[in-house]
């Protein structure tokens, strides 16, 4: 028998299989914020795939994406990095997407490569981006964000455009919860673990510099950017942060953590890597966001 939860998330959300049949459009649910969610909306505005977003805040996703991925006879599983996959937390991963036919997008590079149509990168260089890179470029950005000195960007990130009912919401029961996950699956607090974070993240991505010298142009897909590249850059910029990330709608948030003087440092030296000029230039030239 599924938990009450799931029944309870079946009862109240809203049914996005049957809209994306409806309106034959793709239903896109997300934490808009989040880097893999990033990669996947500029996948489908990439490859002109028409689609609308449903932007949850965390906590706030957790029932639709119940009923997305458990709410059905089978179960939708994420197969990506997801934070706590051992506890079952994959369940109410984002992003998910409903596509027209009934089939869905189970994560973001079920939707670069199943939906909007690219190439899937090399074995190991999508093991790299999934299981190194992009979890880490998240910790990373989830140290500062539970960092009392930017509370105020954190509030603002999971409360953008919400409604004062959403906002109640994350005030009394979303925020205490989500801060104690963080700060149990991160290691918040705990002796040299923000150092530790952050030394990762140099490593990673001197691995990603050596990743970029196996493009055959200045693209991994050659001459111009395919999925590849752009998962590449949208897991990268977490730590990059270029000012157009997710479309510029949260930069007065990331532009408040850039000013702190550790964090600046960080981020003109990642910037000064390949990696970093990388990020920076497909985020310049070849960015879109529906």
């Amino acid at each position: 028998m599924a938990p009450l939860v799931v029944y309870v998330a079946k009862w109240t959300q809203p049914d996005y299989k049957e809209q994306a049949k409806r309106d034959n459009r793709v239903q896109l649910l997300t934490i808009p914020y989040s880097h893999y969610n990033e990669a996947a909306r500029w996948a489908l505005s990439k490859a002109k795939v028409d689609f609308e977003e449903h932007a949850f805040s965390p906590g706030e996703h957790i029932l639709p994406l119940l009923k997305a991925r458990v709410g059905g006879a089978t179960k939708l599983v994420s197969a990506s990095s997801t934070f706590g996959a051992e506890t079952g937390k994959h369940y109410t991963a984002v992003p998910f997407a409903w596509l027209p036919d009934g089939s869905a997008g189970l994560d973001s590079w079920d939707i670069i490569t199943n939906v909007a149509k690219f190439h899937a990168p090399p074995e190991d260089l999508k093991a790299f981006l999934d299981q190194v890179l992009g979890p880490v470029t998240r910790k990373y950005a989830y140290y500062n964000l539970m960092d009392p000195k930017f509370s105020a960007a954190w509030t603002g990130l999971c409360t953008h455009e919400k409604g004062p009912l959403s906002q109640a919401l994350f005030h009394m029961a979303f925020n205490p919860i989500l801060k104690g996950f963080f700060t149990k699956e991160l290691g918040i607090g705990k002796e040299g673990a923000h150092d530790a974070a952050v030394a990762e993240v140099f490593e990673a991505f001197a691995q990603a510099d050596e990743f970029l010298k196996t493009r055959k142009g200045n693209y991994f897909g050659g001459d111009a950017p395919n999925g590849t590249d752009i998962a590449f850059a949208a897991l990268a910029a977490p730590v990059v942060m270029p000012s157009n990330y997710c479309g510029a709608r949260f930069e007065k948030y990331f532009a408040a953590i850039r000013a702190d003087p550790a964090v600046a440092q960080h981020t003109a030296t990642l910037r000064a890597t390949e990696t970093g000029k990388f990020c920076l230039q497909m985020y310049g030239a070849h960015y879109v966001c529906k």
